[in-house]
C-alpha cells in the first residue's frame, strides 16, 4: 500500500512543481515511468501490472488533456521491462544506461504511435532527447542511491 501512495505523491509532485523547474518546450520528464521500470526490475509480472495500471490511470484521470495513453504506455513498459529484466546482467551502470534509453525510446515511440492513430500526425519531437536525458538522470540518481544503501 505504500508503494501506491509513494505512486500518487510522485504524480501529484510531477504534476504540480516539475513543471515549472524541469519543463523544457511543453516537455516534462515522467518520473513515474522510470519508476515503473525500477519497480519491475525488482518486483514480479503482477504487482507490476497493478503498479503500472494504477499509475496510467491516475496519469489518464488528472491529464488536462483528453488523451488518454497513459495506461497502455505503462502496462506496456512494465512488460517490456519484466520481459527483458532477466536477459541482461544489470550490476553493469552501462547495461542498464542502454536499457533505460531502450525502454524510454519505446515509450516515446508509443506515444507517438498512438497519437498517430488519433490523429493521423505521426512525429517523433525533437526535443525527446531532453526528455530521455532528464530520465535517464532520474533514473541514475534512484539507482545510485539504492545500490549504496
Amino acid at each position: 500500500m505504500k508503494v501506491y501512495f509513494f505512486a500518487f505523491s510522485v504524480l501529484l509532485l510531477q504534476i504540480a512543481v516539475f513543471p515549472e523547474f524541469l519543463s523544457f518546450q511543453n516537455i516534462t520528464p515522467d518520473i513515474l515511468t522510470v519508476f515503473v521500470i525500477i519497480f519491475t526490475l525488482k518486483n514480479d509480472f503482477f504487482r507490476s501490472i497493478k503498479l503500472a495500471s494504477f499509475i496510467g490511470i491516475l496519469q489518464d484521470l488528472l491529464s488536462p488533456l483528453d488523451l488518454v495513453f497513459n495506461t497502455t504506455i505503462k502496462i506496456f513498459i512494465a512488460s517490456l521491462t519484466y520481459l527483458l529484466k532477466d536477459r541482461f546482467n544489470y550490476t553493469n551502470i552501462v547495461v542498464k544506461g542502454f536499457f533505460l534509453i531502450f525502454i524510454i525510446f519505446c515509450d516515446i515511440f508509443l506515444r507517438s504511435f498512438l497519437l498517430f492513430l488519433k490523429t493521423g500526425i505521426f512525429e517523433i519531437p525533437s526535443f525527446s532527447f531532453f526528455y530521455i536525458l532528464v530520465n535517464f538522470i532520474l533514473f541514475y540518481i534512484v539507482v545510485l542511491k539504492d545500490e549504496y544503501r
